[in-house]
């Protein structure tokens, strides 16, 4: 059962793909210039406070959280029949005297465990995929949002503050304005319920393309 209990704490750890993107990832791509030669007015922001406090962020992360939850019980459930049999195994195997039979609950055993096995590989693929299809349009609006106001309120340059910055003035993080100015903005637009991914147990996945607001 040592292979079924990593594939069950696999499952478990899926629950935590809610977080779709990491500061590192998401400063490299937002910051457009360097520290260097800095002339006229300058802002920082915390892209990656912006995205986590982004409105579109949280659907996506509450989307996410129900497929891995979902597929963490289909898992289980599939693990608890593998438990039974093999206990049903080991209790009868001393009065079955036909191997033929031994043999036909080995391979039923074997069969829930590729099951097993195929549930969570196709639940990584589904979950992963998804992930990238609902955070890239996020990332790619944040990043059009910056330039926006850099141009809109003079700014020579919007730097990211947990990646480069060692000190600033209050005044110059503009965090809390673009989170605003975000979640207005998605506010205002239409609702468009996303289509959600489900694996199930026989390894198929059900992934209808997600419609972006």
């Amino acid at each position: 059962m040592g292979k079924l209990m990593n594939a069950r704490r696999f499952v478990l750890i899926l629950g935590a793909v809610a977080v779709i993107a990491t500061a590192a990832t998401f400063a490299q791509r937002a910051v457009t210039a360097t520290p260097a030669s800095v002339v006229g007015q300058v802002a920082v922001i915390d892209t990656q406070r912006v995205f986590d406090d982004y409105s579109k962020t949280k659907g996506a992360n509450s989307l996410l959280e129900k497929a891995a939850k979902r597929l963490e019980e289909e898992a289980i459930a599939l693990e608890t029949e593998i438990s039974e049999l093999e206990d049903r195994l080991e209790k009868q195997r001393l009065f079955i005297d036909d191997p033929a039979k031994l043999r036909e609950m080995e391979q039923q055993i074997a069969a829930k465990e590729q099951t097993l096995t195929k549930l969570v590989n196709t639940g990584r693929a589904a979950l992963e995929g998804k992930q990238n299809e609902l955070s890239e349009p996020i990332l790619k609006e944040i990043r059009a949002s910056i330039q926006e106001v850099g141009k809109r309120d003079g700014y020579e340059m919007i730097l990211e503050k947990q990646f480069i910055v060692l000190y600033h003035r209050d005044a110059l993080d503009i965090t809390d304005s673009m989170v605003s100015m975000l979640n207005e903005r998605a506010a205002a637009e239409p609702k468009t319920p996303p289509t959600e991914t489900t694996p199930d147990q026989s390894g198929s996945t059900r992934s209808p393309s997600v419609k972006q607001e």
